[in-house]
């Protein structure tokens, strides 16, 4: 008995042991915590809150404006820059504006692009947000004992806190090249920021107080110290690319001087930095028909600049290469001015744009249903009122200048129809828009491929099988191993793909990436094309089950 009763004792003993240490370890832990976070609360901290990089003149921004300056890619000329000159020049035709526009925050390696905020958020809030992983450095001076405390370089995107004396004023400053790239030590003895020429200057200062322990923010929103100074040549109303650019500044524009973060401002004389060559970079991915050469200058009372076209080759879409410059006139001098007032933060954009004038040109439309208008007859639908709308098409256009078309409506309906139509070569249209039907004959099929490999232009859309018409014209397009096969139906979806920037992402804006939809019936694919003869733009339908073959597809060789 007594035996059980010493063995009860000793697991009752272990019992209250574990009892025990399960209350009191965690009440342990959790004093150590509050006395951690006491000991913290004693500490007065400023907490860095990156609010961003300011906008110059928000109240009188012109939206349309900044949109084109900072946004070469999209058209430049909605809206009204000011234009000084237009020049007609043999076949082309030659513009040169001037734009003065605020810098949009940017990383100078990378081409600007439109920031993500609305309108209305850019002018409330007058700036931009800093991209996370820009480097900057901060600086903090105690008043109290006229020395710096703090220098430290930190990272937009995460937190950064600063131990200071509670109740002491300081003096900040903060600077960045918005980049990624570690920022060089600065003396503190000499607080001085030498400016670059391939990247901006940010900068910002201001005085604080931290009264109360814990963080008390410190709000930075820079401020841009330098101009960017811009030429851009655009060939894309030239429908070429550039195969070779030189130009030069007439004069020595661009300089560097030496940012004092003390008064704010650049200190002593500045320093010309010699441009032998303009250096344009590219500014669309895989295709040169859009340069831009850019440089951040410390001078920021440039009105105007001059720059000396030497050599500018275009190869047009028919691989011919066409030396313009010699055709520019003054010799290819160009000035860009009317730049006023200040140019800190702001760009002062020289734009060069060429356009090629094509003449009048002939539509054949083959409409299958006029109410529809699908091969676009109808004036008085969506696209038929846009091919004759002269803003999309004519001499002023900033899409595409041409002297307009003529437009010849046949019926699709009618048997042999297109082959009556372009019998006569002497006769032949320009383009060939068709929406092409059951009823149309081996002749119909047998006239549009002359037509084609005569160097005629093609739009076809057809949604079924016209047996053996519609395959036997695709075998003599593409070789007799191709086949054709309706599939899906009404309500297939279809996503356009990244290829062929050149066509999909301009004149009238990008679609790739984009889709469009069948509304009513099947869809027609082709099966077999060789690889490399044409540019697909769709596949399957991403809401059906997959297909095999092409569904959208241009001509790489034939304009089909």
């Amino acid at each position: 008995m007594e035996i059980v009763i010493d063995t009860f004792r000793r697991l009752a003993d272990k019992l209250l042991n574990y009892i025990f240490q399960g209350l009191i370890i965690p009440m342990l832990l959790v004093s150590c915590a509050k006395e951690e976070a006491k000991i913290k609360d004693t500490e007065t901290k400023l907490s860095v809150v990156i609010q961003g990089v300011a906008i110059k003149d928000t109240r009188n921004l012109d939206l349309a404006s900044f949109a084109r300056v900072n946004n070469p890619v999209s058209n430049i000329s909605a809206g009204k820059p000011q234009t000084f000159r237009s020049e007609k020049v043999d076949e082309f035709t030659m513009e040169i504006f001037s734009n003065q526009s605020p810098i949009q925050d940017e990383e100078a390696s990378a081409a600007p692009a439109l920031n993500s905020m609305e309108p209305a958020d850019l002018l409330r809030t007058g700036a931009i947000a800093m991209e996370n992983g820009v480097k900057y450095q901060i600086l903090l001076y105690n008043k109290s004992t006229a020395r710096f405390e703090t220098s430290l370089q930190a990272t937009a995107g995460e937190p950064t806190e600063i131990v200071v004396v509670k109740n002491q004023e300081y003096e900040w400053y903060a600077y960045s090249f918005d980049s990624k790239e570690e920022i060089p030590a600065i003396d503190l003895g000499n607080l001085v920021v030498p400016s670059q020429t391939d990247r901006p200057l940010l900068f910002a200062k201001g005085l604080i107080t931290a009264t109360e322990l814990g963080s008390t923010p410190l709000a930075i929103t820079f401020q841009h110290q330098l101009a960017q100074l811009q030429v851009q040549v655009d060939a894309r109303g030239m429908f070429g690319n550039i195969q070779e650019l030189e130009a030069s500044f007439v004069e020595e524009y661009v300089k560097t001087g030496n940012f004092d973060l003390r008064t704010g401002a650049f200190t002593g004389e500045l320093t010309v930095v010699p441009v032998d060559k303009i250096n344009f970079m590219d500014l669309e991915p895989g295709l040169s028909r859009l340069k831009l050469a850019r440089y951040y200058n410390a001078d920021l009372s440039l009105q105007k600049y001059a720059v000396q076209f030497s050599t500018l080759n275009l190869k047009l879409i028919n691989d011919e290469v066409k030396a313009l410059a010699g055709s520019f006139p003054e010799g290819g001098l160009v000035t860009f001015d009317n730049f006023v007032g200040s140019n800190q933060g702001k760009i002062q954009q020289g734009l060069l744009k060429m356009w090629k004038i094509f003449p009048r040109k002939k539509i054949l439309h083959v409409e299958g249903n006029t109410l529809y208008s699908y091969a676009a007859s109808n004036p008085k639908k969506a696209s038929g009122a846009f091919i004759r709308n002269p803003a999309n098409f004519g001499l002023q256009s900033q899409y595409c200048r041409i002297d307009g078309f003529e437009h010849e409506i046949i019926s699709g309906l009618s048997a042999n129809a297109v082959s009556a139509a372009p019998a006569d070569p002497t006769l032949y249209p320009d383009i060939i828009i068709a929406g092409m039907f059951t009823n149309f004959t081996a002749n119909d099929y047998d006239a549009l491929y002359t037509y084609i490999e005569r160097g005629g232009v093609v739009f076809l859309m057809i949604e079924n099988l016209n047996t053996p018409h519609v395959t036997n014209f695709m075998q003599r397009m593409f070789g007799p191993q191709v086949s054709i096969a309706n599939d899906n139906a009404a309500g297939a979806m279809y996503t356009m793909t990244q290829s062929d920037g050149e066509v999909l992402s301009w004149p009238f804006g990008d679609v790739r990436g984009k889709d469009w939809g069948e509304d009513a019936s099947l869809t027609l694919f082709i099966k077999g094309i060789p690889e490399g003869v044409v540019e697909v733009y769709t596949t399957s339908a991403r809401n059906f089950p997959a297909s095999e073959g092409v569904s959208m597809f241009r001509h790489k060789t034939k304009n089909f």
